[in-house]
Formats: structure tokens, sequence, C-alpha cells
């Protein structure tokens, strides 16, 4: 078979080379040549690829040999033990001597603190304005209880009450004396009482009053502030047939409108009111009766 196919190519190479010289070569020096064929194509052909030469283990092997000869001929190095460090002697804690305790002082008392007392705003029954002499029934009726204590107090009310209305003008009067005598002594003591009086306090008696559903203690013409200079405008210009409230609500808003001139009349006005005001209650001062 290869003799068929080297024949065939030297047969092509005549025909492409017509005119030089062809060199027969001899079947042993011609190259192997491999045939692929597929069952489609016709037969190709393929010459084997060159095998590169061996390179020579020779060397590699006498350079290995040497290199382990080299080796075994260099003693071994043996390294040299470090030496061995000496264990460290362990410090000995050695205790700090304790400082003498300095005798102890004896405490002495020690004053407790004082508790903080809050000072109460609420007017005391001492501080309140003294009162009102009593009226010829209240009298009456005291002298009628001490005879009828074995009655309720409800009780007690109802009789004296219907024993009171059977009395004569004359079995009255006697209880109408004791009871103008009385009350000339008690509005005296008010007198003293409201000259001397912080208006401060009336105002908190009033509150505590009002919160517990009591009529207002009426503050002495003399001790109320002289009015504002708003309500000097108010009162010239208060309409009757208006109520206070209609009235208060006109007079706002035409207080709202009126010039700062005009208001600078009414505000000069007030200070001089106040002025006098103070002043009367230093001389009232003066003049009443010192109490016992």
């Amino acid at each position: 078979m290869l003799s068929i196919l080297n024949a065939r190519l030297l047969s092509r190479l005549s025909t492409a080379v017509a005119r030089q010289p062809v060199l027969l070569v001899s079947a042993s020096r011609l190259p192997i040549l491999v045939a692929r064929r597929s069952f489609i194509t016709s037969i190709p052909l393929a010459f084997p690829a060159v095998r590169a030469p061996a390179k020579s283990t020779a060397g590699r092997k006498t350079a290995t040999t040497a290199k382990k000869t080299a080796a075994k001929k260099k003693p071994a190095t043996k390294k040299k033990a470090a030496p061995k460090k000496k264990p460290a002697a362990k410090k000995v804690a050695t205790k700090k001597k304790a400082a003498p305790k300095k005798a102890a002082k004896p405490k002495g008392r020690v004053a407790a603190k004082k508790p903080v007392v809050k000072k109460s705003t609420r007017v005391t029954r001492a501080q309140a304005p003294p009162p009102r002499g009593p009226s010829p029934f209240i009298l009456f009726s005291n002298e009628y209880g001490k005879n009828h204590k074995d009655v309720s107090i409800v009780e007690r009310a109802k009789l004296s009450g219907a024993a009171w209305r059977a009395l004569s003008e004359e079995e009255k009067q006697p209880y109408v004396t004791l009871s103008a005598a009385r009350s000339t002594v008690a509005q005296e003591e008010r007198t003293r009482y409201f000259a001397s009086v912080d208006p401060d306090l009336l105002r908190r008696l009033n509150k505590q009053r009002i919160a517990s559903k009591k009529n207002r203690i009426p503050v002495p013409r003399i001790l109320r502030k002289p009015p504002s200079s708003f309500f000097l405008f108010l009162s010239e210009i208060r309409d009757p047939s208006l109520s206070a409230v209609e009235n208060a609500k006109s007079a706002g808003a035409a207080w709202k409108t009126l010039p700062e001139s005009e208001k600078e009349v009414y505000r000069e006005r007030c200070l001089e009111l106040t002025k006098e005001h103070k002043l009367k209650l230093e001389e009232r001062a003066k003049h009443l009766p010192k109490s016992a």
C-alpha cells in the first residue's frame, strides 16, 4: 500500500516540476505518509508531524548527582541550643506597714436640720375680721337653747322660732337693746381691723369664702382701691339703659380707638386718686384707738 502511494506522489511531483531533474528517492528514505479519508471526500494525504529530537537526560542526571554528592560532603551544621534562661526569682510581696490609725475624735451631737415649714397662704380665723354683733333673735335663741338641751338642734331651732314669734314687742325689747350695745362694740373692733389690715389678706380671704360657697366680706370704701384709667373712662360714657356686660363691651371698643393724648388724661387722674387714697389710710390709722 505504501509503495502505491509513493508512486502516486512521485508522478505528481514529476508533472509539477517537469523541467527540473528529478531525484529518485528510495522507498526507505521517503517519509511515511498517513492517509486519512472520510466516506465523502477523496483520499487526502498528510505527512506525520516531525518529532523533536529527545533531549539527552544524561546531562541532567550528572548535574543532579553532582549536587547530591556536594550536599552529602557538607556536614550538617547543628544549631547551638540557646542557653536556658534561669527562672526569675519570685518577688516576695512586701506588705506595707499600715499607718497607725488616728484616734477617732468623739463625735459631738449633730444638730438636727429643722424641717422647712412652708408658709401657708390660708387665712386663719384669727386673721379674719371680727364678727358683727348678734341680732335680737340670736340672743333669744341662745337663751332658749340652754333650757331645752334635751332636744335636737333642728327641733330646737323650730321651737325657738315659734316662741320668738309668740313674744310681744315689749317682751322682745330687752333683746333688741342688748343687741344694739353689742353691735356697737363689734363695729368699733371691725373699724380698727379694716384700718390696719392688709388688703391682700382680704382678697385671699374672699377667695377662700367663695371656694367654700360663702358670701364675700364687704371691704370698706376707704380700703377700696381707686378705679383704673379705663374704669374712669367707663364711668363717664356709661349708658344706664344697657347692662354691665354691654357697657363694658362698648367702652372697651371705644377705649381702643381713643387717642393716646386723651388716654393720658385718665391715667393722670388715676395716679392722683391713688396718692390721695394712700394718704387717707395713713391719716386714719393715726387717729384710730389702739386695740387692747
